[in-house]
């Protein structure tokens, strides 16, 4: 794995398919643009019939199957090196005509084109020009990257394929520096099933060093086929926005300066807990991390750190680090190159809430450090199970205050030992600190807002409660999750434009199921059925402006005070209703019906155990 992947383009004269780049490549002529697909392309007449960027965006667990995978990789493995001599039409042919889904095909392309051991391929002479092991020798010299490698093999197939050109946090990049050239690279979205899915063969094929420095192995790695776009944002963005795949993407500036968060990290089932940044600074001395970690795995998991100064010139004895366990030994054997002590990580498990991985560490001068987390799990047993990087972080150390702390708390020891004036760590400060911050994560759930939860949150983990807060804490994250849902509703019916609202309106005899719609919306909104009885009442209530308008009515809604009743009222006019036909003939009407849905789902949830009231009241 690394960012030395060319930006290479592909010869013209070679009859390929169909091709799709996120740029325009320099030596290739009559390519189309496709502002839909943001793509430009050699056959703009198939884009018409596949979903944009954004619209279908899938993880890896949506489609894999791992009976099709091992089908796939078993013929992968099978192909005899023989087949490269014949034209990369006839071997693909030979490759993928036993495998019936484009998964299949796409996962045995991945699985060849991974494993070969293109350092080994040298050029001979052939009565077939450019055939499979030529493409494999462009490799090598650097005149294809594998991405247009396997872009061209997909088309082949039919399979959609585009190769996206951006920056990746390869082996070259150094936490936290600037991305340069060095660090430009390309890899692919291929639609699965109607899915766009993320595929970087670069660095899916590795090299291992054998028993000899000069022998070398070749392996693959399985992380990098269809890679959970959440995941893969860490470290690789591409040029184009959109072929992010996520609902929401990220600048440049936040990609360069979020934590720098490894393959291990995701492969450990962990999560962040909080926006960490990839350099973080203290004043004080003190540094903590916290992260999450799964619950059904985390006993069969260890984890260790590694911290060190980067200036080279620095020296530190083994006092200059406090230990957060009490073993202060290490799981490594020799640690003569480390020019800092490891440092063993404390695991904390929240039985009632989830287990959470907790670093400590304190500093004893100013300067700049690095910190490396690895872990690995503890009962698996191959090659491949050594401890790897989870993640990486640079610390700025400005100043240290914690001998001055202890001073301070070394007198009012004293003080309490001596006029019993005040305390300090005992019982009654924690007790205190706890009840705290249970009524700080109190205030922010009936605050209803999003920040200062997930703030009351990180305090509490942050200080070492989330045991004791186990059950304030499953609480607020479940209340952040709900107002983020809700959110999202509502800001579909806010990014309607005035324009799709009034042609609503503009209906003389609206379609059964765009009326359906409108009349459960001003239901949960507070108007009387009987108002949304005739069309033309509901067509004066859409018109109204200003803090009557439906939009800041939806905007100002307050899923709190919905009755059970009023919301089963509202599904019941919905009955029969299906997204795709209020969608295919309003997209007005296809926004609120989802924000309707949602929130009688929501109501559901919350009045599990009441049923609709039978008579008049």
């Amino acid at each position: 794995m690394g960012s030395k992947n060319s930006q290479s383009t592909v010869d013209q004269d070679n009859p390929f398919k169909w091709l799709m780049f996120t740029f325009e490549p320099a030596h290739i002529l009559g390519l189309e643009y496709s502002r839909r697909h943001r793509v430009y392309t050699n056959d703009l007449s198939k884009l018409r019939k596949i979903p944009g960027p954004g619209q279908k965006n899938g993880k890896k667990s949506v489609i894999r199957r791992p009976e099709v995978i091992y089908k796939a990789n078993r013929f992968a493995n099978s192909v005899d090196q023989t087949l490269n001599k014949m034209p990369l039409n006839l071997f693909l042919e030979a490759l993928t005509k036993d495998l019936e889904s484009d998964f299949a095909k796409t996962r045995a392309i991945y699985r060849w084109l991974t494993i070969q051991p293109i350092r080994t391929i040298k050029k001979t002479k052939s009565e077939v020009d450019k055939n499979t092991a030529e493409y494999l020798l462009r490799l090598v010299e650097n005149r294809l990257t594998y991405a247009q490698l396997f872009s061209i093999l997909c088309g082949m197939i039919d399979v959609p394929c585009v190769v996206i050109s951006g920056f990746t946090k390869g082996s070259a990049y150094q936490v936290g520096e600037k991305l340069t050239k060095k660090h430009r690279a390309e890899w692919n979205a291929v639609l699965i099933n109607e899915i766009w899915c993320l595929v970087d063969t670069f660095w899916g094929a590795c090299e291992i060093v054998g028993k000899s420095t000069t022998e070398l192995k070749y392996s693959y790695d399985d992380y990098y086929f269809l890679t959970d776009p959440e995941q893969f944002i860490y470290t690789h963005f591409p040029d184009v926005s959109k072929w992010q795949l996520l609902d929401k993407s990220i600048s440049m500036r936040k990609f360069r300066k979020q934590a720098c968060l490894k393959q291990r990290f995701f492969e450990l089932g962990m999560k962040s807990l909080a926006d960490t940044l990839c350099c973080l600074e203290t004043k004080d001395g003190d540094v903590s991390l916290v992260f999450g970690l799964n619950r059904h795995r985390s006993k069969q998991q260890t984890f260790e750190c590694y911290v060190k100064a980067i200036e080279p010139d620095k020296k530190h004895n083994t006092n200059d680090l406090e230990k957060t366990n009490d073993d202060s030994s290490s799981n490594v054997s020799d640690t003569s190159t480390v020019p800092f002590p490891v440092v063993k990580v404390k695991v904390k498990l929240n039985e009632e809430n989830e287990t959470t991985l907790s670093i400590k560490i304190r500093f004893q001068e100013a300067g700049k450090y690095k910190i490396e987390i690895v872990g690995k799990e503890r009962q698996v047993k191959n090659a491949d199970n050594e401890f790897d990087w989870i993640a990486i972080f640079n610390v700025h150390v400005k100043k240290i205050n914690w001998n001055k702390r202890a001073k301070e708390a070394l007198h009012k020891e004293l003080v309490r030992k001596t006029k019993a004036l005040e305390w300090i760590n005992t019982k009654e400060q924690m007790i205190y600190e706890i009840d705290k911050l249970r009524q700080t994560i109190f205030n922010a759930m009936e605050s209803k807002k999003i920040d200062q939860l997930e703030a009351a949150v990180r305090d509490a983990i942050a200080n070492d409660y989330a045991a004791e807060l186990g059950v304030e804490i499953a609480k607020a994250k479940e209340a952040i999750d709900r107002l983020k849902r809700l959110q999202k509703l509502r800001q579909g019916v806010l990014e309607l434009n005035q324009k799709t609202i009034a042609e609503i309106r503009s209906y003389i005899h609206p379609p059964e199921e765009v009326f359906k719609v409108i009349r459960a919306t001003l239901l949960l909104l507070g108007n009387n059925e009987d108002e949304t009885k005739n069309w033309k009442n509901v067509q004066a209530l859409i018109g109204k402006t200003g803090k009557l308008s439906m939009k800041m009515r939806v905007k100002e809604f307050d899923i709190d005070s919905l009755q059970i009743d009023v919301a089963l009222r509202s599904k019941q006019i919905l009955d029969g209703t299906k997204f795709e036909t209020v969608c295919g003939t309003s997209a007005g009407a296809a926004g609120f019906f989802i924000w309707v849905t949602g929130m009688i789902s929501e109501a559901e949830q919350k009045y599990a155990s009441t049923t609709p009231r039978t008579t008049k009241s």
